[in-house]
């Protein structure tokens, strides 16, 4: 449930594209959680990659940048809270409002998404 609660986010974000760009005129969001460089978080995905030298627009990367930033800013983002969670839409919900923080949600497609995966891979 969690891990397909993620999924569904980033199926959204991006399609899993770890080269996706923001289509938001002038955002230019990048990767697979649209990572935005108005806010430090591209930048930050880049530091990362750099300091471990890896390619920051590979999905490996990606995932191990989230998933370091998840559990190493956990309070912030109720990292405790998420791994307690059994519920697939709890979990969606969870990680679009902690960790994505997206202006327009489109939470009834990041749900459907994360269904999706969780039916295709339990």
């Amino acid at each position: 449930e969690q891990a397909a609660g993620v999924l569904g986010n980033f199926i959204v974000e991006s399609r899993m594209d770890p080269t996706a760009v923001s289509e938001v005129p002038g955002e230019e969001s990048f990767g697979i959680a649209q990572w935005n460089p108005a806010a430090g978080r591209k930048q930050r995905l880049e530091s990362y990659a750099s300091d471990r030298n890896l390619d920051f627009r590979t999905l490996e990367t990606q995932l191990q940048f989230f998933h370091y930033e998840f559990t190493t800013e956990g309070n912030y983002y109720g990292y405790n809270t998420f791994i307690a969670m059994t519920n697939v839409d709890r979990a969606t919900t969870h990680i679009c409002n902690k960790y994505e923080k997206p202006g327009t949600p489109h939470l009834d497609r990041r749900i459907a998404a994360a269904k999706r995966v969780l039916e295709t891979y339990g």
